[in-house]
C-alpha cells in the first residue's frame, strides 16, 4: 500500500496546506500522518496480500538531516507494535547509503530467543533513479542504462539488508 499523498510533503489543495513542501517542519502534518499509518496497519493485518506501507515517495533532498530518520524510528516501533510482520517501505531522500546504512541498524532478524530482540517492522528502501528525463540518457541503449544502474546502486551489492530470511 502506498501512502505518496502526505499532507505537507506531495502538492495537494487541501485548506490545511500551505502550498509548500514542509512536512518534516510541521508536527501536526507527522503526526496526522502517523496515525494514517497505524490505522493502515491495523487493518491491513487481516490481508496475507499485503506486504508492505509506503510511508512517504520521494520525500526532498535534505529531509535526512530534519529527523526524518527519527520519525521513521517511531512509526517502525508503532508498526512493530501492532503488525511486525508487516514492512515499511521508506523514501531514501535521494541519499541511498545514508537509508541502506539506517535501514540495515533497523532490520532485525525474527528470533525464539527470549533474550534477543523482539522482530521489528522490516524496512524496505523506495530508491529512484530517472535515466529518461536528462539528454545525456536520450540517445543510451537499454543494457548502457542497466549498467549505469547498476553502479549506482553498487553501494548496495553484497548487503542483506532484511535480516533472518524475512
Amino acid at each position: 500500500l502506498s501512502l505518496p499523498r502526505v499532507t505537507g510533503v506531495q502538492t495537494c489543495a487541501l485548506p490545511i496546506y500551505s502550498g509548500k513542501a514542509e512536512f518534516w517542519t510541521n508536527v501536526y502534518f507527522q503526526e496526522l500522518h502517523f496515525e494514517v499509518i497505524a490505522w493502515a496497519t491495523q487493518k491491513l493485518k487481516e490481508f496475507d496480500n499485503v506486504i508492505g506501507i509506503g510511508l512517504i515517495n520521494e520525500a526532498e533532498w535534505a529531509a535526512g538531516e530534519h529527523g526524518m530518520y527519527e520519525w521513521y524510528a517511531g512509526v517502525q516501533e508503532r508498526m512493530t507494535s501492532i503488525d511486525a510482520t508487516q514492512f515499511m517501505v521508506i523514501s531514501d531522500a535521494w541519499n541511498l547509503t545514508k537509508a541502506a546504512d539506517w535501514a540495515m541498524s533497523r532490520n532485525q532478524a525474527p528470533t525464539s530467543d527470549e533474550t534477543l530482540p523482539l522482530p521489528s517492522s522490516p524496512v524496505v528502501i523506495d530508491h529512484h533513479n530517472y535515466y529518461t528525463f536528462a539528454p545525456e540518457y536520450y540517445n543510451k541503449k537499454p543494457q548502457e542504462i542497466m549498467k549505469i544502474a547498476s553502479k549506482a546502486l553498487s553501494y548496495l551489492h553484497g548487503k542483506e539488508m532484511v535480516g533472518g530470511g524475512r
